[in-house]
């Protein structure tokens, strides 16, 4: 689908796909002040995206398909800190169209990239939320799994997503800190992480390291699927 046909389209798609936010206007002018000359679209197995050539395409393969297992068919995911969306099209195929992705981008260049991907692949079962909101206000009872990328603001997420994780018990993957490896962090760093771990456990999880900087939490007692 060409650009301009997505320009034609946009005073009528954008309406379902993104959730309302006290910016919206202001938002939605931002959204169509897009270069197509600026960006290369790369093809990926799961979706086409508009990168920018001195970027790279966010994406941790080993990381997703891990979460394979924990992703039920038509049921939410939750993903937070969704940059260009390499995540929320790789869990949109997963949960199909009885599903649903939530994508939270706070940063307005990401989540301009992220609509825009969002239109090129003509997804019908995504949301796309601008900046923190309250996930708790939302009401869901149906999640089966969170990816928290916060870039420091897992606690602001977290303060509005209690209720949800208490209700649901989700699978959560945690990226924290800015997904910089826990021992490349100085002192400070490492007692904001130990507190962070312990709002999980508060919530009656366990959490266990899955690589360099990606950590999973399961309802204590709940098993990995085959295990």
């Amino acid at each position: 689908m060409s650009l301009f046909f997505l320009f034609m389209l946009f005073p009528f798609l954008n309406e379902d796909l993104i959730a309302p936010c006290e910016d919206r206007e202001e938002m939605l002018e931002y959204l169509q002040d897009f270069s197509e000359e600026e960006y290369t679209i790369v093809n990926t197995a799961d979706a086409r995206f508009y990168v920018k050539e001195e970027k790279k395409l966010e994406e941790d393969a080993n990381v997703l398909h891990f979460l394979e297992r924990y992703i039920k068919e038509g049921t939410t995911v939750v993903d937070f800190g969704a940059q260009n969306g390499a995540r929320a099209f790789f869990f949109s195929r997963f949960v199909g169209l009885q599903g649903n992705v939530l994508a939270f981008e706070s940063n307005a260049e990401l989540f301009r990239e992220l609509f825009w991907n969002a239109m090129l692949n003509n997804v019908q079962n995504m949301k796309l939320f601008y900046k923190v909101q309250s996930l708790d206000s939302l009401e869901l009872t149906d999640v089966s799994v969170m990816y928290i990328d916060g870039s420091g603001r897992e606690d602001i997420f977290l303060n509005n997503a209690k209720k949800t994780i208490q209700a649901c018990k989700p699978a959560l993957i945690l990226n924290m800190i800015g997904g910089v490896p826990m021992e490349r962090h100085d002192r400070y760093i490492k007692e904001v992480y130990d507190n962070r771990i312990e709002r999980f456990r508060d919530l009656g999880y366990t959490i266990q390291r899955i690589d360099k900087d990606h950590y999973l939490a399961l309802p204590t007692g709940k098993k990995s699927p085959g295990a």
